[in-house]
């Protein structure tokens, strides 16, 4: 039986009014606790940052979806897609040693553009439906990764002091960019479901031309507009600002930090074994972003809703979150931690044990939930 989307969109309302309520309650239990209101300036440019964190945030979610379901559409077998999302991931984790020493040095402003310009390339890769094309896409995605998760909170941090804002300030900023995340993570997949059903993929992925439109690469051609538009935002309004002196004149900086972390580890235990807990489960999660398109479709059925699935995911992890907030006022985070580990194994034993794909997606809802961000 076909995952009906009829089934995603009830989880996703119900998910919807159950994150409400959850937000409602941690509201209230946090009222009353003293918080300065925030001048025009801090507003201003929060705002500014937030206008531009969004969109770059936007840009991303919107690929998440059709990743798999575009590669898979041009014929690529499993195996070949799993390599393609390697080299992804391999990419990220190779260039994020670098790019924010690299930033330091030639402004955090200018890498911010080039992550816009890379990602464009990204997803104009995405249009060929040969192999090597496809690999260099993937390639160059993880290194706008990198660069998105380094660069842009950078640039935050150092021009809020460079302004002489209060901390308090910025941690709300960071609050406020949580919450902007979210809400561009479960909106890009109604968008990205849109374009991919905007019109159909022309020429054919079967026939001789390499080169295609439309269909599944519809959501990457929403995402290079927004990229286009975060690069100007970013070029009008953003000012350049550096990383300190010692560490943009210092070449031997990054294998200075990596050794004194290795240091870190080797002098205290708990450091490593919270390395390691994290490092697991964050395998078990990109485990589940190559496997999940697969697991709730099937062979021969109409492809269920990618981006509503995604939205419906995006939302439970949302949820995650916020119970999280509660429950860590009554819980410590060691139990919380162990709840978190044995959800997500139970959810990633259900897959292989079970055929259904509604109650695979119902499984990856409650891993979502656990993926506490």
């Amino acid at each position: 039986m076909a995952l009906a989307p009829a089934y995603v969109q009830i989880c996703f309302m119900l998910l919807v009014v159950i994150t409400g309520i959850v937000v409602w309650i941690s509201y209230e239990a946090a009222r009353g606790t003293a918080r300065g209101d925030a001048d025009k300036g801090v507003k201003k440019f929060r705002n500014l940052y937030l206008a531009v964190y969004f969109m770059a945030m936007f840009s991303d979610w919107l690929q998440g979806p059709y990743v798999y379901a575009l590669y898979e559409s041009y014929g690529i077998s499993s195996s070949d897609n799993a390599m393609l999302f390697v080299a992804g991931f391999g990419s990220s984790m190779v260039f994020g040693t670098i790019v924010g020493s690299m930033a330091d040095k030639t402004g955090r402003r200018k890498a911010a553009l080039l992550y816009c310009l890379i990602y464009i390339v990204s997803c104009l890769t995405k249009h060929v439906s040969t192999y090597p094309v496809l690999m260099i896409g993937r390639v160059a995605g993880g290194i706008a990764t990198s660069l998105l998760f380094s660069v842009f909170e950078s640039w935050l941090v150092c021009e809020h002091h460079a302004r002489g804002y209060k901390s308090d300030s910025l941690s709300e900023t960071f609050s406020f960019a949580g919450l902007w995340n979210s809400m561009a993570a479960i909106s890009a997949g109604f968008v990205a479901q849109y374009a991919a059903d905007f019109a159909p993929l022309s020429p054919p992925a079967n026939s001789s031309f390499s080169i295609h439109v439309g269909g599944f690469c519809g959501p990457f051609d929403v995402s290079i507009i927004c990229l286009l538009f975060c690069g100007s935002l970013i070029f009008l309004l953003w000012t350049e600002n550096y990383g300190e002196k010692a560490s943009v004149n210092d070449d031997s900086g990054v294998s200075r930090s990596m050794l004194e972390a290795a240091q870190l580890i080797a002098g205290n235990p708990d450091v490593l074994l919270c390395g390691l807990i994290s490092a697991l489960f964050e395998a078990s999660m990109y485990v589940f972003v190559f496997q999940w398109t697969p697991a709730v479709s099937q062979e021969g059925q109409p492809k269920p809703p990618f981006g509503h699935i995604f939205s419906t995911f995006m939302v439970s992890c949302m949820l995650g979150s916020r119970v999280f907030s509660l429950a860590s006022k009554y819980m410590t985070p060691q139990r919380i931690g162990q709840g978190v580990i044995a959800i997500a194994m139970a959810t990633h034993l259900a897959v292989p044990m079970i055929d259904d794909p509604q109650i695979r997606f119902t499984a990856f809802l409650f891993f979502e939930m656990s993926a506490l961000e």
